[in-house]
């Protein structure tokens, strides 16, 4: 009996996961999504108009007191793949979240480099290391930098297709 079970859960799993990738009404796709609670439907779109061909990267660094900046690390790029993330990878969202901001930041028009620091993008990004160097309690200063690779194959290093400016962090730390 168990095994049936698993049999018809592991087929239906199948099934609204293949549907799940499909073109479908969308109301269709928002209802099945609202039953998936654990995240355990994929999302991945191999067959979209456009495929993903590049990997966004986020990198930052911190100034301290002197106003010196210490090195350049990645604070988000393309998640580590392990064997499980064919089942489960919770991480995905999030990261996911930050590569379409990243997306839309990759088209910033850099000789308006003004209107580029009021714009949703680079404000959610900057909220974003803002927070992550926030932990480090010297951290006086941050800045980040927006780069593209050609995927997990490519021998060519990243290219950096965005640099900020430095913002200090918040006084009250």
């Amino acid at each position: 009996m168990g095994t049936v079970i698993t049999a018809v859960v592991l087929t239906a799993w199948f099934i609204v996961s293949a549907v799940g990738q499909l073109t479908v009404p969308r109301r269709l796709l928002d209802r099945l999504r609202a039953w998936d609670i654990f995240g355990i439907v994929p999302n991945y779109r191999f067959f979209a108009p456009r495929p993903v061909q590049h990997d966004y990267h986020l990198l930052m660094r911190t100034a301290g007191p002197s106003g010196e900046f210490g090195p350049w690390h990645q604070v988000a790029g393309p998640p580590e793949r392990c064997w499980w993330h064919v089942a489960w990878n919770p991480d995905r969202r999030a990261f996911k979240g930050l590569s379409d901001v990243m997306s839309v930041a990759h088209r910033f028009d850099v000789q308006r480099p003004r209107a580029v620091q009021v714009s949703l993008p680079y404000l959610a990004i900057l909220t974003y290391v803002t927070a992550v160097a926030a932990r480090d309690p010297g951290a006086r200063e941050v800045q980040f930098v927006l780069a593209i690779s050609h995927g997990v194959l490519s021998d060519e290093s990243p290219d950096v297709i965005f640099k900020s400016s430095r913002h200090r962090l918040g006084e009250s730390r």
